[in-house]
């Protein structure tokens, strides 16, 4: 089973992280900071080789993680997430976000409310 967590140092710290475990063992994360009503995302593995062709598994994970980031978001009073890390832009292009002002941006509506068949 598939559950992503808050990581218990978030408290304490500026940089946040979910982490990702299947079956207990940890399979990925996000790290990510609060910029005003934005979630910025820093981090995020695992990343695919080609996001255009994403494994089935890697996708679960890192959609799973993303729909957690969504909803701790929507917990935090924050409605955008949005990345500048060049690295992450074909991922995150895969999972719902898009190109805007030189930066890759998604809205937790579209991350939350979207179902995806990958």
């Amino acid at each position: 089973m598939l559950v992503v967590k808050p990581d218990p140092k978030n408290e304490q710290n500026e940089q946040k992280a979910l982490n990702a475990f299947l079956d207990d063992v940890p399979c990925g994360y996000i790290r990510f900071h609060h910029y005003g009503y934005i979630l910025v995302v820093d981090e995020l593995l695992p990343l695919p080789e080609d996001p255009k062709k994403m494994d089935k598994s890697i996708y679960g994970i890192l959609d799973t993680i993303i729909r957690a980031l969504g909803s701790y978001g929507l917990n935090h009073s924050c409605y955008y997430l949005e990345s500048e890390n060049p690295l992450l832009f074909e991922t995150l292009g895969a999972l719902r976000f898009s190109m805007k002002d030189g930066k890759m941006k998604s809205d937790l509506s579209k991350i939350l409310n979207h179902s995806h068949e990958h």
